[in-house]
């Protein structure tokens, strides 16, 4: 017998999956050098791998509001419902996967389950994200916190700062009114024409999702993508330090950009070409419109160390 003839079935010959241990076929048993297979673990019972391709996490994402589709909460796990994963014969479906919270993944895969797959299915169907037009993620920051914000070459630490232009505030950093909290951290992220697509307040990440914004975490890392073009990149490898690798929004009729090499306005560099500190020992506020005039990075303000 070929290696090929040991994956099909010896009942219907149906082509199997290396890992199965049924076919999906005829539901009989993979019998193998005459010993019955047992399920792989990571793997169904048919020999589908536990790991989601990406494309088709994209589309549940898409499809659920980058939420849990019950309570919206961005933190989630992709469950299978329709089918369940160990039942699942061929591949993943997006159509039987829904996004959901630790919270409501443990009510229905628990030891008591609480939520029903028929449940979740009517969750998806019309998924809170989509219905209420945003999604959270209630504890951005968790204690302690970071110490400080790397954004683009510039560190930002202090009581309180404040980057804004004229008439809007961008950035706002705050300290917490109790010790154990971390950081308050105010900020947004907005289309040209003011829609906006991320919004953090007090730590609080609220997304307004649509057919063309994606979300994803993975680890340590964070990126929020608009029509597949990454718009912001946070690398939370250090938990010393949050590090914007990349943001990009519309304030007050101006383009920002924040790169490896700094933060831009409109395409001027007004911020960056070295490692740049601001230590702020009380509230500072940056005027972004100032600084894109003068263009004096060395301008000194009160209450603040510049160390280059």
């Amino acid at each position: 017998m070929d290696l090929k003839d040991q994956f099909k079935c010896r009942n219907c010959s149906f082509e199997l999956l290396p890992k199965a241990a049924r076919c999906p076929s005829c539901e009989e048993p993979v019998i193998l050098n005459g010993s019955t297979l047992k399920p792989t673990t990571g793997y169904s019972l048919y020999g589908v791998a536990r790991d989601i391709p990406e494309a088709i996490k994209r589309d549940v994402r898409r499809e659920c509001g980058c939420g849990c589709v019950i309570d919206g909460k961005m933190i989630v796990a992709y469950d299978h419902f329709d089918p369940q994963f160990h039942l699942l014969k061929y591949q993943h479906e997006s159509a039987g996967i829904a996004l959901l919270c630790p919270d409501c993944h443990h009510r229905k895969n628990g030891s008591s389950p609480q939520l029903t797959d028929a449940q979740v299915k009517k969750h998806k169907e019309r998924p809170y994200a989509l219905r209420k037009g945003k999604a959270t993620y209630p504890q951005f920051f968790l204690p302690p916190g970071p110490e400080r914000f790397r954004i683009g070459e510039v560190v930002l630490k202090g009581n309180e700062l404040i980057l804004q232009t004229k008439n809007q505030v961008w950035l706002r950093i705050k300290q917490p009114t109790e010790d154990f909290e971390p950081v308050l951290v105010d900020t947004f992220l907005n289309l040209e024409h003011g829609n906006p697509l991320l919004h953090l307040s007090d730590n609080v990440l609220t997304a307004f999702p649509s057919e063309h914004f994606d979300f994803v975490e993975k680890a340590s890392s964070l990126k929020a993508y608009f029509d597949r073009k990454v718009i912001l990149h946070l690398d939370r490898s250090d938990s010393r330090v949050m590090d914007v690798k990349y943001a990009e929004t519309w304030i007050d009729g101006n383009y920002l950009q924040v790169q490896d090499s700094g933060i831009y306005i409109n395409g001027h560099l007004i911020f960056g070409g070295g490692d740049f500190q601001i230590h702020a020992t009380g509230t500072i506020t940056l005027n972004l419109d100032l600084m894109l005039q003068s263009k004096l990075l060395g301008e000194t303000f009160p209450g603040l160390d510049l160390i280059w």
